[in-house]
């Protein structure tokens, strides 16, 4: 008789769910539909907005754009979870920070569905000013930073890409579980870290320390400097600034090397190692 009643219990399961997967969850329809659009702005003056900070699930594009006189601007436009609106809404600068949140808190939930969604966040500084920190901290989505000037930056993305154009800071940490870093005309000392993704910088500049545990290396140097790239697993490919004169400390324990001839005594030092992988490194 039980076997029966379980037999009967597991018949019902089945009959139910391929009900949700033909006519939709009730709860996953009302996930759906909580989305809104968003379009808030926030003005400042001259000294009074020192630090950004954005926290998301969902694609975010920063775009900063040239500022004239002793008035700033943000604005966040685009469409956001309906349950994070309010709190877009009620962020206010405060203390020289404003802190701009399409993250949701934390919820326990059956199945439920996170609709995909993006936002644009377009910056205006006042006049001759630049942002003394920049943080992103993207939990789930993409971001995109383009054409920033800004002190320090701070990008940590747990599931996705980062994409940077035309970033020009005095130092740049970045942090990405899983995702491409992509960058072109970037300029920054760095300490970037990668678990699981490809890194390409073009037309770069500045001091880098960039460690992988899997993916591949490609990286066009601007101007000269020290670089450093520790991959566990994954090619490294390096040209070098046109004028770089410096050494070049590599070592692969599977996979060729081929570098130019080093300068000895030089300050400058491109420094590659690999577990398995190859490494060039060209003028």
């Amino acid at each position: 008789m039980n076997k029966k009643w379980f037999i009967a219990a597991g018949l019902c399961i089945v009959i139910g769910a391929a009900g949700m997967v033909a006519y939709g969850a009730p709860w996953s329809q009302q996930v759906m539909k909580e989305t809104t659009a968003i379009n808030k702005k926030w003005t400042f003056t001259r000294g009074q907005l020192q630090k950004l900070k954005v926290d998301s699930s969902d694609d975010v594009s920063i775009l900063f754009a040239p500022g004239s006189g002793d008035q700033g601007t943000i604005r966040i436009s685009g469409e956001v979870q309906t349950k994070v609106a309010d709190q877009i809404h009620n962020a206010q600068i405060e203390n020289g920070k404003l802190t701009i949140q399409s993250e949701p808190a934390p919820s326990l939930s059956f199945l439920s569905i996170t609709p995909d969604v993006d936002q644009t966040i377009t910056v205006e500084m006042p006049s001759g000013e630049t942002l003394t920190d920049l943080q992103i901290d993207a939990h789930s989505g993409n971001v995109k930073l383009q054409d920033a000037s800004v002190q320090n930056t701070s990008i940590t993305a747990t599931s996705g890409t980062a994409e940077i154009t035309n970033l020009q800071s005095t130092h740049l940490i970045a942090n990405l579980t899983s995702g491409n870093f992509t960058a072109s005309q970037l300029a920054a000392d760095m300490e970037l870290k990668l678990t699981s993704g490809d890194v390409t910088i073009r037309d770069y500049s500045g001091n880098g320390l960039i460690s992988l545990t899997s993916g591949e290396t490609n990286i066009t140097q601007r101007a000269v400097a020290n670089l450093e790239v520790n991959a566990d697993s994954g090619d490294v490919k390096i040209k070098q600034a046109p004028d770089f004169k410096g050494v070049y400390n590599v070592h692969s324990d599977s996979g060729s090397i081929d570098t130019p001839e080093s300068v000895p005594g030089s300050v400058n030092v491109i420094k590659a190692e690999t577990t398995s992988g190859d490494i060039n490194i060209s003028k």
